[in-house]
């Protein structure tokens, strides 16, 4: 199951005449900048586990990071374990000291170290997971992504069924045949493939599932695909 935040934001652009410039300015260089990244760095929830004293579980990291784990004490964050990651999918880590401890908290933040060429631009640099340990298995109380000093709350997506092993409830519910890649808000239902999603779009600009009016969508195809030079990896279709 996939997990997405919609992220509002324009710039804004000064209403300054060529005259009052100041002279001399330096020059910026201009890049064609793709969508690489919109999350960096993903806990795979149902690989959470505890075995001897230890938390463990998989993620993901498109680029370098640190890992801060720690629980608060009396008012006072009490550090479990520091760690440098690499850019790597699917690495394991395990967190010590966890006995007693009933929930703890995991920063991941940019590496210092870290090299992000100018032709990727990233929405999301930092992530915050709480995560439970009342229960026999923890459990992900909640996620918050950072951009910048602004801070946004996850939620699940609906109509991805990760448990789902043959693959068939994860399909079009309009064609029946195409994997679902539209992420439709604001209902956040993700219910057709592309091909279909047009077709709805020029019709109907309704949610299938619940007739939500669709304000916008974002594709996220799970295909194996290679995109062209001037095509991003996620794509935000605004339908107004």
């Amino acid at each position: 199951m996939g997990i997405t935040q919609s992220i509002p934001f324009e710039e804004q652009i000064p209403n300054t005449p060529p005259t009052e410039m100041e002279e001399n300015q330096p020059d910026v260089p201009l890049v064609n900048a793709q969508i690489k990244h919109v999350v960096l760095y993903c806990i795979d929830k149902m690989t959470l586990h505890v075995s001897n004293g230890f938390l463990h579980f998989l993620i993901d990291c498109a680029i370098e990071a640190h890992l801060e784990a720690y629980t608060m004490v009396e008012g006072q964050k009490k550090i479990l374990e520091t760690k440098e990651l690499p850019a790597q999918m699917q690495q394991e880590v395990s967190i010590p000291n966890i006995s007693n401890i009933l929930a703890l908290t995991i920063d991941i933040t940019k590496s210092v170290n870290a090299n992000i060429p100018l032709t990727e631009y990233i929405l999301i640099d930092s992530i915050s997971v709480t995560i439970l340990l009342t229960s026999e298995v923890p459990k992900i109380s909640s996620q918050q992504f950072h951009i910048g000093d602004v801070t946004y709350n996850s939620f699940d997506v609906f109509g991805v069924d990760s448990d789902d092993v043959t693959g068939t409830d994860n399909l079009c519910v309009i064609c029946t045949t195409d994997p679902r890649e539209i992420l439709l808000l604001p209902c956040r239902h993700i219910t057709m493939c592309a091909g279909c999603y047009e077709e709805v779009k020029e019709r109907t600009h309704q949610c299938p599932i619940c007739r939500t009016p669709i304000t916008a969508a974002i594709n996220f195809s799970r295909k194996s695909v290679t995109p062209k030079d001037d095509a991003t990896e996620i794509e935000i279709v605004d339908t107004k």
